[in-house]
């Protein structure tokens, strides 16, 4: 997938607002799940960095931001604001601000961070409205907030080799990192869970069943100094909870993935996010093949029916896996989720709303059927906060029959192209 602009990312999402006026829950936010524009997205994270300062750490993409000329010099402008309120359904104003950002002509990305207030012990969420002044295009983010109590993920910052702040919380084997808490009273050691699981994928969506227990007893616990956390390499795929002290729920979870996430590239792993169109022995036969890459070019040759619409085929499935993992990871890999499964095969909703504890999802374009609204509740637990579980119902079935049809016909289901 090509690299697109920041211009384009704020152009797909354009719409004309000085700040919010409604509910949040009221803001259709279906355009944030389309992949084309991924990868120039702005990166936000909270950070507490103590019991009474909280910061919103950025890194805004800039290399195509609007330049004008001034007195002889080309420069670009950004406005950012943001406004910080109780939840979704709610519109009070906590805390609010704007701020702008001269672009000088050669840069490629600004980065810093905002100091915003919000009380002890409080869950909020923050929306961000990103307006490139020139071009009077504006972009906006929900990111929640959580302050409820102190340990929580939001007092923990990850730094990569060089000493910059990650935004995402996964590394690779083997890769260097540090770990830093701000939690007030912080001790001499994390004390360190570490789960290696393997997880399955998300079931069909008419398939009724009882909701998941994650067992919270790990593999193997360890404690390590919070000096020698940099020294530390981690081999073995899966994920680490860092906790203050061994009776604390909350902490920070750090994720070890192969290499390239969310990108996937290993035929092992084509082959297996492929499962959601594969019958049970097509998908045997092609982990078991010894060369992978071929029996999975042919299994995409024989539904596309010729090679121009299998490569066709294979861009668009992968991307929705690529993206999927970007979005919806949680405790597995976004791909396995039950959002992520849903993206795969029906593609990007035509609306998406999020309430302070679940997303609605409609599809209005389904060939002859009615809309398709599929209801995800939030699923609290100490590793993650993108947890959301398919509220499952048996009318799904004959529409995810028709939408894997489809693709094995070699027709990609809500395709842009």
């Amino acid at each position: 997938m090509s690299q697109r602009s920041f211009y384009a990312w704020l152009l797909l999402l354009f719409f004309t607002a000085c700040g919010p006026v409604s509910k949040l829950n009221r803001e259709n936010l279906s355009t944030h799940l389309d992949y084309n524009f991924a990868a120039s997205a702005p990166d936000y994270t909270i950070l507490h960095v103590d019991s009474d300062t909280s910061v919103l750490v950025y890194r805004i993409p800039v290399e195509d931001v609007l330049r004008k000329n001034t007195d002889g010099n080309f420069y670009g402008k950004l406005k950012l604001h943001f406004a910080l309120m109780p939840g979704y359904n709610q519109t009070t104003i906590l805390d609010s601000g704007s701020f702008i950002f001269n672009v000088d002509s050669g840069a490629q990305e600004l980065s810093g961070n905002i100091k915003f207030k919000i009380s002890r012990s409080q869950i909020a969420v923050m929306r961000i409205d990103l307006t490139d002044v020139y071009r009077n295009l504006s972009g906006f983010r929900f990111v929640d907030v959580d302050k409820s109590e102190s340990g929580t993920r939001q007092f923990f910052s990850l730094y990569d080799e060089n000493d910059k702040i990650k935004y995402s919380n996964f590394i690779y084997p083997n890769q260097q990192f540090n770990l830093r808490c701000f939690a007030p009273a912080i001790s001499d050691s994390f004390y360190v869970s570490c789960y290696y699981r393997n997880f399955p994928l998300a079931s069909p969506p008419f398939k009724e069943e009882d909701d998941k227990v994650f067992s919270m007893i790990p593999d193997s616990t360890f404690a390590v100094a919070v000096a020698d956390v940099s020294s530390l390499r981690l081999h073995r795929y899966g994920f680490l909870h860092f906790k203050l002290s061994k009776s604390d729920r909350n902490g920070y979870t750090l994720f070890v993935l192969p290499e390239n996430f969310p990108i996937i590239n290993s035929a092992s792993q084509l082959i297996e996010s492929t499962r959601y169109i594969t019958t049970a022995k097509e998908h045997k036969e092609l982990m078991s093949s010894a060369d992978k890459k071929k029996a999975l070019d042919n299994f995409w040759l024989s539904v596309g029916g010729n090679a121009n619409n299998a490569k066709a085929l294979i861009r668009e499935y992968y991307s929705r896996v690529q993206h999927a993992n970007r979005l919806f990871s949680s405790y597995l890999e976004g791909w396995r989720t039950d959002r992520g499964m849903i993206y795969i095969i029906f593609g990007e909703p035509q609306s998406v709303y999020r309430s302070n504890d679940s997303e609605q999802w409609t599809y209005s374009t389904m060939v002859n059927s009615p809309d398709l609204v599929f209801t995800f509740k939030r699923v609290g637990n100490p590793f993650s906060n993108n947890d959301y579980s398919l509220i499952r119902q048996l009318y799904y079935e004959n529409a995810w029959y028709m939408s894997v049809d489809q693709w094995r016909q070699g027709r990609a289901v809500n395709s842009k192209e």
